[in-house]
C-alpha cells in the first residue's frame, strides 16, 4: 500500500447567477464556504439554492446548510 500525496489546492472561485427571461429579478443564492469547519478545514462547499417559490428558503439554506454538513 502506498500513500499519494494531494496537493490540489484552489487557488480563485467565482460564481455568477441569472435572472432569467421570465422574471425581472433572481431568487437564487449562491453559497461558497472555503473552509467547512475546523474540523474539516480541508473541505470546501459549493452550492445552488434555487429560489423557485421564494427567496426565504435559498436564504435560509444558504445561511444553514453548511452549519447541517459540518
Amino acid at each position: 500500500m502506498s500513500e499519494k500525496s494531494v496537493s490540489n489546492v484552489i487557488r480563485a472561485f467565482g460564481a455568477n447567477t441569472n435572472r432569467g427571461n421570465v422574471k425581472n429579478y433572481n431568487e437564487d443564492r449562491i453559497s461558497i464556504v472555503p473552509s467547512l469547519s475546523q474540523e474539516y478545514p480541508d473541505v470546501s462547499l459549493f452550492a445552488i439554492y434555487d429560489g423557485h417559490g421564494g427567496q426565504g428558503c435559498a436564504e435560509y439554506l444558504r445561511e444553514c446548510m453548511p452549519n447541517f454538513i459540518a
